[in-house]
């Protein structure tokens, strides 16, 4: 009884505060966010509820691919350059796992999707609150300390008198990449009644306001996810709109991924420059094009087992269009990020996790239409999320992602005998 509400409690609360990795809380030296305050507060009390009651948790069989993932970094922790570094990341990886995990057992019908997306949706509200905010201070305030705290450096974007929002995330791809599982959850949430118009539309808008504000590599994923959005509630309407927004949408998402490669104007210390035929330009390679290089290098160097997880992938000086000098040591791709640091072992690993994954959303088909209609926002999400936007992001350690997966365990193929509808 009691116990039962304070664990869904603390588990909502956990979901509501996902994406507040500000403020950090520290005790004895270690420094903790608000999600891993709750999570280690959700996992006391469970085991507590487990020894008391002893009742087990009824798992998707498919778990076992995160177990592989999980020994696939092992592995190569033993062989890392820095095994004491390599370990201590590991802990983080199986902290990543339980927010898969508790996600599945706490999710498991539709009455618990719903409160689940009343949660992500409070998180998002904050979030993009505090992004709006950032947005009107910058312009009408421009000197106040607040945002020192919600604004990133321009890095490779051209200084311009606008603001690069982080709102409460580290960076402003991790905000982006935030903002689109946000808009997953908006448009589920639209689409069986669970939130009116009178707040929908705000809220879309809002979100989308601030994901242009991050200036991000990744808003291609913004766009896409926009576009199989209106596709699928203007296909029987209007079939003109619905594939000109996805068709648009698709467009999009292939012109910035294209425009990833090029810098936009000539920086110090340029590597090297190229030309394609039929243009007159020289191009010259973007810092990511740069990381990208550099973590294959490291990949290639230590193509088995890689250099360790936890450790630089790259060793980049790049000049930011502000004149400062950021050291890139991330890869800037969830794939070169994993192959670098654990070789072909945890990239062959990542690759099944992403297969095994989107089999349990394909095909989407099931007797009762709203968990298809909620698979086809899951394989969307996901495509347009992690499998798109991590191509310019090393996003294998967003919180928000292996949240995500824990939905798709619940309302995949292989439980569905087992969904509580």
């Amino acid at each position: 009884g009691y116990l039962s509400k304070l664990l869904n409690l603390c588990f909502y609360f956990l979901i509501i505060s996902i994406p507040l990795l500000f403020p950090i809380f520290q005790f004895r030296g270690q420094k903790f966010p608000l999600p891993e305050i709750f999570f280690l507060i959700l996992i006391t009390i469970w085991f507590l509820a487990f020894l008391i009651k002893k009742n087990k948790p009824n798992l998707n069989p498919i778990f076992w691919v995160f177990i592989l993932f999980f020994l696939s970094l092992l592995f190569s922790a033993f062989f890392s350059e820095n095994i004491t570094r390599s370990f201590a990341k590991l802990l983080g990886v199986g902290y990543l796992i339980g927010l898969t995990l508790v996600t599945h057992i706490f999710v498991s019908d539709l009455t618990q999707l719903k409160k689940f997306c009343f949660a992500w949706l409070m998180g998002t509200s904050i979030v993009v609150l505090v992004g709006i905010i950032t947005i009107f201070t910058f312009y009408f305030a421009p000197g106040n300390p607040f945002l020192e705290y919600t604004t990133s450096i321009y890095g490779a974007v051209p200084v311009g008198n606008y603001p690069r929002v982080l709102s409460t995330l580290y960076s402003s791809s991790l905000l982006c990449n935030y903002l689109i599982f946000s808009l997953g959850i908006l448009f589920i949430s639209e689409r069986f009644g669970w939130i009116n118009n009178s707040l929908f539309f705000p809220l879309l808008i809002l979100i989308l306001i601030t994901a242009v504000f991050t200036i991000s590599s990744g808003l291609g994923g913004i766009v896409l996810i926009f576009g199989f959005w209106v596709w699928f509630v203007w296909k029987e309407k209007n079939n003109f709109v619905s594939k000109f927004f996805l068709f648009g949408g698709i467009f999009s998402a292939t012109f910035l991924f294209v425009l990833n490669f090029f810098a936009l104007e000539h920086y110090e210390g340029v590597p090297f420059s190229f030309n394609i035929p039929f243009f007159e330009q020289t191009f010259y390679p973007s810092s990511r094009l740069w990381v990208w290089i550099e973590s294959f290098k490291t990949f290639w160097e230590n193509p088995i087992t890689g250099i360790g997880i936890g450790l630089p992938s790259s060793e980049v000086y790049f000049q930011n269009t502000d004149g400062s000098t950021s050291i890139l040591t991330d890869a800037h791709n969830i794939y070169l990020s994993i192959a670098s640091q654990s070789g072909i072992v945890g990239l062959i690993a990542l690759l099944i996790l992403i297969i095994v994954l989107l089999r349990e959303l394909i095909p989407i088909k099931h007797k009762v239409k709203k968990i298809s209609q909620i698979r086809i926002f899951l394989v969307i999400t996901l495509v347009t999320g992690f499998i798109y936007q991590g191509f310019f992001g090393s996003f294998e350690d967003a919180r928000h992602i292996w949240v995500w997966f824990g939905l798709i365990l619940s309302f995949g193929k292989t439980f569905e005998n087992k969904l509580k509808i």
